[in-house]
């Protein structure tokens, strides 16, 4: 009965843990672009689902870069067409590397939302 019980447990958290990690995931911060809101080695909860909202922090990925990035959402830009470009900045500006640099990115490059730091 034990075993039964605890095969049942096993499974329910597989199946907890598969849901969880396809709504969200966790990540940590390297480096000091996101100071004083986010500092260096902080573990992070990134919700997949997200609504672009400005002054929100987001989980991005660069089409030539291997790393993801933590950025402040700080402008949405529309073209004549109606296509939506993305502009990202750290909260300490002297110590990132951001849409200064990059520029504008698309949406496809928003992995998530930073919803919790743990």
């Amino acid at each position: 009965m034990f075993a039964y019980l605890f095969t049942i447990g096993t499974v329910c958290a597989i199946i907890s843990l598969t849901v969880f990690f396809r709504k969200y995931a966790v990540g940590i911060v390297k480096g000091r672009s996101m100071l004083p809101y986010l500092k260096n080695n902080r573990p992070i909860l990134v919700q997949k689902k997200f609504v672009l909202n400005v002054n929100d922090v987001y989980l991005i990925k660069l089409d030539n870069e291997e790393r993801y990035f933590v950025k402040r959402l700080t402008d949405i830009s529309y073209s004549p067409f109606g296509k939506m470009s993305l502009y990202f900045t750290g909260d300490n500006t002297d110590e990132s590397y951001d849409s200064r640099e990059f520029g504008y990115i698309r949406t496809q490059n928003v992995l998530g939302k930073v919803i919790k730091i743990i």
